[in-house]
């Protein structure tokens, strides 16, 4: 029995499918909200607040580096957030 398959069984599909949107190695909904919180932060007070900056760059590095080794981690911990606590007394 061959592998081969009838010709009209295979459908090219594009990676934008199946592979997830990512801006910088994170997920764009969330990179766009980290960095507008933090130009929020920063552009408002007219002061130099490298803390957040900095922090902001290490969260995105964290995110980064889980997306790498799983792409669905952010959309599990936002599913999580919002799952109902069924054993909180």
């Amino acid at each position: 029995m061959s592998n081969e398959r009838p010709p009209g069984f295979e459908v090219p599909v594009f990676r934008s499918l199946y592979e997830p949107q990512l801006t910088a190695g994170v997920p764009r909904k969330f990179a766009a909200l980290l960095w507008c919180l933090t130009a929020l932060a920063v552009l408002p007070s007219f002061r130099a607040m490298w803390f957040v900056i900095v922090l902001s760059a290490f969260l995105h590095g964290a995110v980064a580096l889980a997306t790498r080794i799983d792409p669905d981690f952010i959309h599990v911990v936002w599913r999580a957030m919002r799952a109902p606590r069924r054993l909180d007394p």
